[in-house]
């Protein structure tokens, strides 16, 4: 005899294979409030958030060289964050998602535009982590 498959097993099934994909992706970063420039413990460089939305990029610009740099797209299209000279690059950074770089180690600042938008400008300044520390 073939067991049968109820749709009640079914639809448990599919919601137990759908409870287990949202359990393993990561938490959502809805939070797109600044992250002041500081140091944690040890004297490394705490993350600093950009948020583009408006088609303009917003958060804080001043980071502590080598920093992690969390760049969040709240628009509905698609930008990107590229230095002028070419130190960074986020690449495409896809409506409400969220991509990060490492801020350069040498201070100074670096002009950087939307490689998509290019009419999109602003300017990274980098501090020593000296400069920085609390």
């Amino acid at each position: 005899m073939i067991p049968r498959i109820t749709p009640t097993i079914v639809v448990c099934g599919l919601g137990a294979a759908v409870t287990g994909a949202l359990l393993a992706l990561p938490p959502a970063d809805d939070d797109t409030t600044p992250v002041p420039v500081a140091t944690v413990p040890g004297g490394a460089a705490a993350p600093v958030s950009i948020t583009i939305a408006d088609f303009s990029f917003g958060g804080p610009r001043t980071v502590v060289a080598g920093a992690v740099v969390h760049v969040s797209n709240a628009d509905a299209e698609a930008h990107t964050l590229t230095a002028g000279d070419g130190t960074f690059d986020t690449g495409s950074v896809e409506e409400g998602t969220v991509v990060s770089f490492t801020a350069p180690t040498v201070p100074g600042t670096y002009a950087f535009f939307c490689d998509i938008h290019p009419s999109m400008t602003g300017s990274l300044v980098v501090g020593p982590l000296d400069d920085q520390e609390s």
